[in-house]
């Protein structure tokens, strides 16, 4: 456990809901009209003090909401786009009112993956 979560863990709820309020306000900053020369650390160093959060706290928690997370966990044994792909075949059965049992969705499911 990194020492930003163990932080995050032992703050109060109102601290908590700062930090939230913050990060949210500089994501849409970033995400709307980003300063050319401005680095995001910076935008936080700018932003913590007003809602008395830490930088460190607060730059870790922009990023993490910036870059989505494509790490599959090891558990998965599709990738994001293949699970989406075979969530819509799945959807397209149910609507095309396919009467398909077990087997048969495993044979489309398979020849549709591979």
């Amino acid at each position: 456990m990194s020492a930003t979560s163990k932080r995050t863990q032992s703050m109060s709820k109102a601290e908590k809901t700062r930090l939230t309020k913050c990060c949210e306000e500089v994501v849409t900053l970033l995400k709307t009209s980003p300063p050319p020369t401005a680095t995001r650390y910076s935008i936080c160093a700018e932003h913590a003090p007003s809602y008395n959060v830490n930088v460190k706290t607060l730059y870790s928690r922009v990023n993490r909401a910036l870059e989505p997370k494509e790490k599959p966990h090891g558990n998965n044994l599709l990738s994001r786009e293949q699970e989406c792909q075979l969530v819509g075949f799945a959807l397209a059965l149910r609507h095309a009112g396919s009467p398909a049992k077990g087997p048969d969705v495993c044979y489309h499911i398979h020849i549709f993956l591979f």
